[in-house]
């Protein structure tokens, strides 16, 4: 969905560890030219907040470089991010966007997945989401 609504996608490789050490279809995604996996020198503003690898690379990577939005849904990273004045867009966000980009056909759907893969959403933050897609709940 991401390569889908940007012209480019980066991803830390702290990032691309995690993920394909719980999805192996993800090898794929990351081998596709429109995503650039790249190494990121550790900002110690990012560094003192004590978040996971994946987090503290990815609001590394965004602090150093202008122009990019952090897709994060860790609360203690979006609280780094906002600190640090980081923009940032979490999965509903992304799921949101898509929708009104004509990229996605149904939000539900997207929000269903997520819950089966053991993503956590309250059923007030699915209404809303559904309810901001002009879908019901």
């Amino acid at each position: 969905m991401l390569t889908s609504l940007a012209d480019e996608v980066v991803v830390p490789e702290a990032v691309a560890h995690e993920v394909l050490q719980v999805a192996d279809e993800a090898a794929h995604a990351f081998s596709g030219s429109s995503i650039r996996r790249v190494t990121v020198k550790i900002d110690d503003l990012v560094r003192n907040w004590g978040l996971g690898p994946g987090e503290t690379a990815v609001l590394s990577f965004a602090n150093q470089t202008s122009g990019f939005v952090a897709i994060l849904d860790d609360l203690a990273a979006r609280r780094c991010a906002h600190a640090l004045g980081i923009h940032v867009r979490g999965t509903l966000g992304i799921t949101l966007l898509a929708k009104a980009r004509g990229k996605l056909a149904s939000v539900g759907r997207v929000l269903d997945e997520l819950r089966d893969a053991g993503f956590h959403l309250s059923p007030e933050l699915v209404a809303a989401a559904l309810s901001s897609a002009g879908e019901r709940d």
